[in-house]
């Protein structure tokens, strides 16, 4: 993964040929037969009998021997008509208009393969958005691309070089079932059938205490019934 084909992987070294740590585990555990791996087993091969293989920081790690290059300074000559990457789905508004511009030092990982591009954007997002890069319209317009491998990276894509947009759903109306009516409140059907001069009895500001009681009874209320029994003696 690290010293052969990181791009089968979906790994990008940076320019000294560090991969990140956190998205080596990530690669591995794609790797059915890997998913246990942590980052303690990382580093017990580093402080083991083959530590003299590899260079490690806190966040990443290369290997001395490496039998890839990666040519960031010559553009490819030969680029499929059709690439694809895969993002996060809530990123797709901010792309829509400003296009693909990965953080500094970064660059967007492209593949010929749907489902490779759905698979490597699952490490961002549990469901990607699958983009189409339409690359003679982007090479027309100055965007270049670099091959690695099986992949192709480019620092820099503009919006209208990409399509397959995930379509967004507008909220609509609420829907009501035919015939189908909203049922008024109590306090609505109450005061829809009043006629002039009418009015509607409120409980609660009975002056006969006795009558209050008999509606909803508090909690201790034969308590308190009983001391105004007594008092009314």
């Amino acid at each position: 993964m690290l010293g052969q084909r990181p791009d089968e992987f979906g790994l990008i070294p940076d320019k000294k040929g560090f991969v990140s740590i956190k998205e080596l585990l990530k690669a591995i555990h794609e790797e059915r037969d890997f998913r246990y791996v942590r980052l303690s087993h990382i580093n017990e091969i580093l402080i083991g009998k083959d530590r003299y293989l590899f260079e490690s920081t806190d966040k990443s790690i290369r290997v001395k021997e490496k039998k890839w290059q990666l040519d960031l300074a010559n553009p490819a000559r030969l680029v499929p008509k059709i690439l694809y990457t895969g993002v996060k789905r809530k990123s797709c508004v901010f792309i829509s208009k400003n296009g693909l511009k990965p953080a500094a030092d970064k660059y967007i990982i492209l593949s010929t393969s749907k489902e490779f591009s759905e698979k490597i954007g699952k490490r961002r997002d549990p469901k990607p958005a699958v983009l189409t890069i339409m690359t003679s319209d982007a090479q027309k317009k100055g965007y270049v691309f670099y091959q690695f491998g099986s992949l192709f990276l480019s620092p820099e894509i503009g919006p209208d070089c990409i399509s397959g947009y995930p379509i967004q759903k507008e909220p609509g109306p609420e829907k009501i079932r035919p015939g189908h009516t909203e049922k008024p409140s109590r306090s609505e059907s109450a005061t829809k059938n009043l006629t002039p001069g009418s009015f509607i009895m409120d409980v609660s500001r009975d002056p006969d205490i006795h009558r209050r009681l008999k509606g909803k009874k508090k909690k201790g209320w034969k308590e308190e019934a009983r001391k105004l029994r007594r008092k009314g003696k």
